[in-house]
Order: structure tokens, then C-alpha cells, then sequence
């Protein structure tokens, strides 16, 4: 009986919210989707299977030792050779059309197939965006690697650089925002169009998957396909890890705490902000110096530096690396534009989704707040199709890698 009831409690819910618009459909559901949005592609590189596995065999040894984290599974279900090719293609930034890249990666085996869009994590240099990927031995973030061994194991992998890297490099990345979900939309068709122009067979199925900043994105990309694109991407399963899903509620508490290691995450979210909304600010009224007068000559764009190198010429003393003025504003009723900016992309309201979601994070997370996968559980809790799945005991790092496996795992599920 109480089973019953909580159904017939959420069958009354969803049918309400049917009729407002969290779940409207804008009118053009399709539109763009016979757009062209190709503009090239070349392929990269071929590697075989008999490496995929060697190369997993040499990180499980790695895992197992540090985490307690074995590839077994992985090793067992990858079981193509796989195609790279880097996709340059058209989509929009600020309602002008731009040039951006990525990656696609092909099965060598008959088709037809899903397809998996992953997002990749956090990076500051283009070489280690996924349309740069050349060898599983370049030190690029696992959420790039980790798209050649889903392929291997039966999708289509497309994997958007996302904009201000690579091919859009002279654009400011707009660092957890939301607009990049229309980046990965079109990522998709471009996928698409070369799954067609090579006469690769799809089975017009979809896969959502990414961590840490592309657990942000990927949310987006949900969001946006569930409002706008479900009938063009008929989504099977989404996976999501790690991810900042409330922006705001994330940097208030960044900006409440004394230390924080990774500081250049902070200063990303605040000058991609600054740079998407035209926001007329002087650095030096945000970061002291000389921390501002770095970020001002372009600390964050300079295509050489990567996470720990940017983390050296700022600080991890949050009162070292901001204005009091600023932090007293922004810990009480001040910056309110920047405040604003940030809620305009929370993405837990206005929507639910109506494929199979799972959530992750560690509840050791050391960089994105743990509040984040609490809020998502409390957001999406009473809806059946989302589950919510603590990493138990792992960090961020760590939690990737477990996020990685359960997520190639779940979605082997479904062919």
C-alpha cells in the first residue's frame, strides 16, 4: 500500500509539472538538426586493442596499489580496435557562430552503434583537449583517454574540446557554464555527419558521461536535450560524476573557507564569468596583487601552465588572493551581478529528466563540495529514473577513476 501511494504521489508530480514548463519543449526540438555543422575531420591515429588492454593492465597494477582500484572489468569488456579522429565543426558562442573541435572515436567492427558524448574534466591547455589526443601514453586527463577504451568496448565516442581551447582558443573558456551544453549539442551532429560521410552505421541511441567540470557540462547537456532535443537524441543513460552543479552555493563556500589548494578552479569560474558577461571589472578590485596583474596578463590562457604550474604563481590562502573589499561582499549582501551570473546557471531547478540518471561523487571530494551531490539527491530524490551513488571513502581523484569504471560498466548494460 505504501508503495503504491508513493508511486501514485510521483505519477501525480510529474503529470503536473507536465503542464508548466519544466519540462516544455521549445517548438523547435529539431531545428538544426539537418544543419550542417561538419567542417572537417581527419583521423588521428588507430590503436589496437591488444595496447588498450596492456595499457589498462599497467594502470590497474598503478590503481590497485593507491586506491584499491582494479581494471579487471574493463579489461574484460574492451574488445575493438578503435579509430581517432580530430572534428573541427560549427556552433555558437554569445549568439555568434564560431569555429570549435573535438574528438570522435570509431570501433573497428560493424555497426551499427550507440553513441556516448563525454565530457571531459578540468583542463587549462589545449594540448590536453580531446581533439589533441595522439597516444595513451601523452599524460592526457583520463576523460580523454577514457574515450577510446568506451569505444572499444561498442560505442561511438564523441568528445567535444569544448570552447577556448584548441581550435576556439581565442575565445576565454566559460568555465562551469551552462551555454556549453550547446557546444556538445552540436558536437553530436558533427558526429553524426562523420559517422555518415564514413558509412558508420548508429543506432540513434545516446550515452551521457563526464566528471568534475564535465559532470557540470554534462548535467547542462542533459538539461538542455531533455528540454529542447529529446526527440533528435533519444537518451538511454546518463552518468555524472563530481560535478559543481550549484555554481553559486559552490563558490560562496570556496570564498568562506581560509585554504583552498586549488585556487586557479576559483579564478576560472570568476574571469570566464567576467569575460561572458561583459562584466566592466577591474581585476585588482577582485585579486590583490600581484595576483591580479597576473591573471590580468593572461595567467589562465597561457597554454603551457597546467594545474599545479598555475597554482604556483597564485596562492592557496584565500585572504592572500582577494580584495578584503571583495570578500566582504561577497560573503554578505554585495556582488550581487556576480551572484546573480552564478544562480543563472544553477542547474538543480526548473527540470527533470526522463532517462536514466546516475549521480556520483566522493563524499571525501577535496575540490568540488560534497553539498553538491547532497543537493542533487534532495533536487532529484523522488524521481525513480535518478540515483544517486556516493563514492564512499574516495577523494576526487580516486572517485574519478571508480566514477570511470561503474559508468563504463552501467552502460554496458544496456546493449
Amino acid at each position: 500500500m505504501r508503495k503504491k501511494l508513493v508511486f501514485l504521489t510521483v505519477l501525480f508530480f510529474i503529470l503536473v509539472l507536465s503542464g508548466c514548463n519544466l519540462f516544455q519543449t521549445n517548438n523547435d526540438d529539431n531545428a538544426g538538426s539537418s544543419d550542417t555543422v561538419l567542417v572537417s575531420y581527419e583521423q588521428v591515429t588507430t590503436l589496437s586493442v591488444q595496447v588498450l588492454d596492456q595499457y589498462l593492465g599497467i594502470l590497474s597494477t598503478q590503481w590497485n596499489a593507491l586506491y584499491g582500484i582494479t581494471l579487471d572489468s574493463l579489461i574484460e569488456a574492451t574488445q575493438y580496435d578503435v579509430r581517432i579522429y580530430k572534428v573541427i565543426y560549427k556552433t555558437y558562442f554569445k549568439g555568434e557562430p564560431v569555429i570549435v573541435s573535438g574528438a570522435v572515436v570509431i570501433p573497428e567492427t560493424p555497426g551499427p552503434y550507440p553513441v556516448v558524448s563525454y565530457q571531459r574534466g578540468t583542463i587549462f591547455r589545449s594540448q590536453d583537449a580531446p581533439s589533441q589526443f595522439t597516444t595513451l601514453f601523452s599524460g592526457v586527463p583520463i576523460l580523454v583517454w577514457g574515450i577510446v577504451f568506451s569505444s572499444s568496448c561498442g560505442h561511438v565516442c564523441s568528445a567535444p574540446d569544448l570552447l577556448g581551447f584548441a581550435e576556439s582558443r581565442d575565445i576565454f573558456h566559460p568555465y562551469h557554464h551552462a551555454s556549453d551544453a550547446d557546444t556538445c549539442v552540436n558536437m553530436l551532429r558533427a558526429t553524426r555527419e562523420v559517422c555518415n560521410d564514413l558509412n558508420v552505421e548508429l543506432t540513434n541511441e545516446y550515452f551521457l558521461a563526464g566528471y568534475s567540470e564535465g559532470g557540470y557540462v554534462t548535467m547542462a547537456l542533459l538539461k538542455q536535450i531533455t528540454r529542447k532535443h529529446k526527440y533528435e537524441f533519444p537518451l538511454v543513460a546518463v552518468s555524472i560524476g563530481g560535478g559543481a552543479h550549484d555554481i553559486l552555493s559552490t563558490m560562496q563556500q570556496w570564498l568562506q573557507g581560509t585554504v583552498y589548494p586549488y585556487t586557479p578552479i576559483i579564478c576560472f569560474v570568476i574571469q570566464g564569468y567576467l569575460e561572458y558577461y561583459d562584466m566592466d571589472r577591474n581585476l585588482n578590485e577582485i585579486f590583490q596583487s600581484p595576483y591580479a596583474e597576473r591573471l590580468r596578463d593572461g595567467l589562465l590562457k597561457t597554454e603551457e601552465l597546467d594545474h599545479f604550474a598555475l597554482a604556483d604563481q597564485l596562492t592557496p590562502f584565500i585572504e592572500e588572493l582577494f580584495t578584503p573589499q571583495f570578500l566582504a561582499d561577497f560573503r554578505g549582501n554585495g556582488e550581487t551581478q556576480l551572484k546573480e551570473a552564478l544562480e543563472e546557471n544553477n542547474l538543480l531547478k526548473g527540470w527533470f529528466p526522463f532517462a536514466p540518471v546516475r549521480i556520483y561523487q566522493g563524499n571525501f571530494d577535496q575540490i568540488i563540495p560534497y553539498s553538491n551531490f547532497q543537493a542533487a539527491h534532495q533536487y532529484f530524490g523522488m524521481f525513480p529514473y535518478v540515483q544517486c551513488i556516493p563514492l564512499e571513502g574516495r577523494s576526487h581523484g580516486d572517485g574519478n577513476f571508480l566514477f570511470f569504471i561503474e559508468t563504463v560498466n552501467w552502460f554496458s548494460t544496456f546493449q
